[in-house]
């Protein structure tokens, strides 16, 4: 979307009984009140041949912005400001737009929005769990907290014959025959704690399928592969 697809059109009535409809364009002026000139100059040409105007129809627009764009110079302010953002953080109009609909929030809570709601550009929540982590982004407890045991648990397994040498045959067939998510407990207990694997390992077994299903719960939300955070 471009400001020249924010389009407004308004008929004015003519002391004939007849009307006219005219386009306008609010935002490809540099200003409001440039645009309100364009608007007063086609009103005075018309001066004394109409009695009064309507809007009839307009583009991407609510009915509300479409009669604040004349009426409200703050609602021609936060329409210019959406472009200067999508310019700014390198979103398109249409997904922003999208966003604040979805959010309940005004057109001028834009900028708002963007300065701290907005996380970027991702292919999906996924991809932005995956950001996370490999960003280091998360404490260490939330590393713990998504560790992914019964995958530790499966690799873990084709080292027993070396991490059992020393247990006699009892202990050993017990460990053999636990389950990955035991037997990756019992190997994490042994050692301490799962904060002694490493960062490194709790990295490589991250459970982002959890952590992506935590994000949605939150109220994180995806639009057209760009992520907004609640705020």
């Amino acid at each position: 979307m471009n400001k020249d697809d924010i389009v407004i059109w308004y008929r004015f009535y003519l002391t004939t009984g007849d009307s006219i409809d005219k386009m306008f364009k609010p935002l490809v002026h540099s200003s409001y009140s440039n645009w309100v000139n364009e608007f007063e100059e086609v009103w005075e040409e018309l001066s004394g041949k109409t009695q009064d105007w309507d809007i009839v129809d307009y583009d991407y627009l609510t009915e509300s912005d479409a009669w604040g764009m004349l009426e409200k110079e703050d609602v021609w302010d936060s329409w210019n400001d959406i472009f200067d953002l999508s310019a700014e953080y390198g979103i398109n109009v249409d997904v922003l737009t999208a966003f604040l609909k979805y959010a309940g929030y005004g057109i001028e809570q834009a900028k708002e929005v963007m300065e701290n709601a907005y996380e970027g550009e991702h292919r999906n929540m996924l991809d932005f769990a995956n950001y996370i982590v490999d960003e280091e982004l998360l404490g260490e407890d939330q590393y713990e907290m998504y560790f992914d045991y019964e995958h530790f648990g499966r690799e873990l397994e084709w080292d027993l014959p070396s991490l059992l040498e020393d247990y006699d045959y009892a202990d050993a067939k017990e460990i053999e025959d636990l389950g990955y998510e035991e037997l990756a407990e019992w190997y994490i207990d042994m050692i301490g704690d799962v904060k002694e694997l490493g960062i490194e390992t709790l990295k490589a077994y991250f459970d982002y399928q959890k952590l992506e299903r935590t994000l949605d719960m939150e109220g994180y939300h995806e639009v057209d592969g760009h992520i907004f955070r609640p705020y």
